[in-house]
């Protein structure tokens, strides 16, 4: 006889968008504990140890806020748990959550080894990533880089490939409906419409969207660290100060001006930034007519020695007088 399936595993199996289902999901719960009067009246609800649940086998997140779980984690403590977590069961005593990260972590900051955890049975793991996805981004404040990497790690699973490949498809494919390239081939094709069936259960996303996001693996570690961990800037800013990704210097004074409240507005920051770039041309050409000063003397004499005291130059002109004398050698 076959079992009959909990109420809640039939989102995890229809085409509909993920975010609609998500949605769908966690107000038919509300609705069910408001029935049942708590949580643990639920069906396929259980009380789990913690450390029975493992963390799913796509790109769930590096970097996460801890003031915001130890808010969670008061809120936990004064109200209790308003929502079970959702994992799947292995069948070999351990779960693989789907959605509910900050959530154990608030439970571990209360020294609390147990959580109410809904238990589904899930049979599509692209659909089961789709969902984990989704609920983290909407619910879980999953931030922008390691977004894209859970993107990115859904379409190579879907694509039966990696994230590069998958990196590299989402610019083809672009490219393509911009009329760049004329011509895909036949797994070219199928690809596409994977690639595209998949951005649209995420939500109806188109691949423009994930190749403007992809640019986020091109930003200075200083631009990272400022966005991901010291969550000082956003991505609109974080975007802007992409233009001065080898100036040093200059993203180190913008951060400063960022913090101290000078650079409050978006069109400051762009003029700051240009201001920059301007500045940073001037200096390029000065460096052009030193270099062909310094070859000049290797032609005439092989030889030169240049006295400069450490101390009165900036790290970037350091670093650019560096890179300037190896290109010598």
């Amino acid at each position: 006889m076959l079992k009959k399936k909990n109420r809640f595993e039939k989102y995890l199996d229809v085409n509909e968008s993920v975010l609609s289902q998500v949605d769908q999901f966690e107000k038919d719960i509300e609705d069910e504990i408001k029935i049942k009067g708590s949580i643990s009246n639920l069906d396929n609800v259980l009380n789990i140890k913690i450390d029975s649940i493992k963390s799913p086998e796509f790109h769930d997140r590096q970097n996460y806020d801890q003031n915001k779980i130890k808010d969670l984690a008061e809120s936990i403590k004064a109200n209790g748990l308003l929502q079970p977590i959702i994992v799947t069961n292995n069948d070999d005593g351990t779960y693989t959550r789907v959605s509910g990260f900050r959530r154990i972590e608030a439970h571990k900051l209360l020294n609390i080894d147990t959580i109410m955890a809904l238990v589904v049975k899930v049979e599509n793991k692209s659909k089961m990533a789709q969902m984990m996805l989704t609920e983290n981004i909407s619910r879980e404040a999953l931030n922008q880089y390691d977004e894209i990497v859970a993107i990115l790690e859904v379409i190579a699973y879907n694509l039966k490939s990696d994230v590069n490949y998958a990196k590299s498809l989402v610019y083809k494919i672009v490219n393509y409906n911009e009329g760049n390239i004329k011509n895909l081939d036949i797994v070219e094709l199928q690809h596409k419409k994977i690639l595209e069936d998949t951005l649209n259960n995420l939500g109806g996303l188109k691949p423009i969207h994930i190749k403007q996001k992809l640019t986020i693996f091109n930003y200075n570690p200083i631009i990272l660290k400022a966005m991901l961990e010291d969550k000082i800037i956003n991505q609109s800013q974080a975007t802007e100060l992409h233009k001065l990704r080898d100036n040093f210097e200059a993203l180190e004074e913008a951060l400063k001006l960022i913090t101290n409240g000078t650079l409050k507005t978006v069109k400051q920051l762009k003029d700051f930034v240009k201001s920059k770039k301007s500045s940073n041309q001037t200096k390029t050409k000065v460096t052009s007519f030193f270099k062909s000063k310094i070859g000049e003397a290797f032609k005439d004499k092989g030889i030169f020695k240049i006295t400069i005291k450490e101390k009165e130059l900036t790290h970037t002109q350091l670093k650019e007088l560096e890179n300037l004398l190896n290109s010598f050698r």
